[in-house]
């Protein structure tokens, strides 16, 4: 089922209305509701276990309920998933193999594994761009339709004809986590059981569709204050000594899925009066450890390996700072010295060192209080 994408940030699907299947089975259908962007949220630290969040702090989510409606002639029966006692033993298997406790954020409860899957694809996209965790759903009647009436829990698990099983957008794992996806236009498959473990009287209604627009979650570059840097010639090249310290306004630290420690950075110095002539400096992923409980959330630090180019580095909401060296700027620098960290190919700090001279000549050049400045060169 195709929804069009409304006029706003994003779309609200009509319900959907599939036909009685025939038989003597259960059918369902599933189909979301109340679909909206959550931006630079947190969540419990559970859901990064099911892996349905790359992060507990500052992720970008699309949320929604989701609601599976028995539609056949015959109740869904499961029964007792002969678990433990979920809300002290999260992620424990339980006694159905089907079944394991979920650590996920609002639930500790049985969950049926990998009972829902939720994808995000581009506009005529075979492959989707982001997908959803380790989905499971307690299956019970939530809501009924007269003369059905409510039957199946947590505890002994199933769906009346007649009934549906709601899942609220405001429970863990509930959402896609699209942080750092490019803004623009994208579509929302929620599927039903697909593994095709429940028998049904009708296996090609398990899935919905819906036009959604996503705004905002993209990293932005930052044009940041430059407070010193010093080039030294040296026999070995030459020695970059960098600060760059937030002024009234934090730096915004990288996102999960672009921060250091997953997808490396780099460090680009050129000089702009020569036409932009400089070296960049590769700071791999496996030098970089998050700061702070969780990894991450106080900003992140660098330490190279022997034979590397920069020594050391750090990153937090207040300053970044670098030792490196290399052939770096040919000395004397002819104009200002433009410098930009670019983390996971996508979030920029950028300055350009055309502030106070302290020294200028062929062996050492320093530079301070330079203004903020647009990424310039890369």
């Amino acid at each position: 089922m195709r929804r069009p994408a409304a006029a706003l940030a994003l779309a609200l699907p009509l319900s959907a209305s599939p036909a009685l299947a025939g038989g003597g089975d259960p059918d369902l259908v599933v189909f979301a509701e109340n679909i909206e962007l959550e931006l630079d949220t947190n969540v419990d630290l559970g859901d990064v276990a099911e892996e349905c969040a790359r992060a507990a702090l500052g992720v970008d989510l699309l949320r929604f309920d989701a609601t599976t409606a028995n539609v056949g002639t015959i109740d869904l029966l499961i029964g007792d998933p002969m678990c433990p006692d979920c809300d002290t033993m999260p992620e424990a298997t339980c006694g159905n193999p089907d079944f394991h406790c979920s650590p996920a954020g609002g639930h500790g409860h049985a969950h049926f594994t990998n009972y829902a899957r939720y994808e995000l694809f581009e506009p005529g996209g075979l492959e989707p761009v982001r997908v959803g965790g380790k989905f499971g759903f307690c299956l019970e009647d939530t809501s009924c339709t007269p003369p059905a009436t409510p039957f199946f829990d947590c505890s002994f698990q199933g769906l009346t004809v007649g009934c549906e099983d709601l899942y609220s957008r405001s429970l863990g794992c509930q959402y896609i986590d699209v942080t750092g996806l490019a803004s623009g236009d994208y579509v929302l498959r929620v599927t039903a059981d697909p593994q095709g473990k429940i028998d049904e009287g009708d296996e090609t209604n398990n899935s919905s569709e819906y036009d959604v627009v996503i705004a905002g979650t993209e990293e932005l570059e930052e044009a940041v204050p430059g407070t010193s840097l010093a080039l030294r010639v040296t026999p070995g090249g030459t020695r970059m000594k960098l600060l760059f310290r937030a002024g009234a306004t934090p730096f915004t630290l990288p996102s999960p899925p672009i921060a250091p420690p997953l997808e490396g950075a780099t460090l680009a110095v050129a000089d702009a009066g020569a036409g932009g002539a400089g070296q960049v400096f590769q700071l791999p992923a496996a030098g970089w450890k998050g700061l702070g409980s969780p990894p991450g959330s106080k900003g992140y630090r660098y330490k190279g390996g022997e034979g590397d180019d920069c020594s050391r580095a750090k990153l937090t909401a207040s300053r970044f700072s670098a030792r490196c060296r290399g052939d770096a700027v040919a000395l004397p620098a002819a104009g200002a010295v433009d410098v930009e960290l670019v983390s996971g190919a996508s979030k920029r700090y950028c300055a350009s060192f055309g502030g106070e001279e302290k020294r200028n000549d062929a062996a050492k050049l320093k530079r301070v209080k330079a203004p903020p400045a647009p990424c310039p060169f890369l």
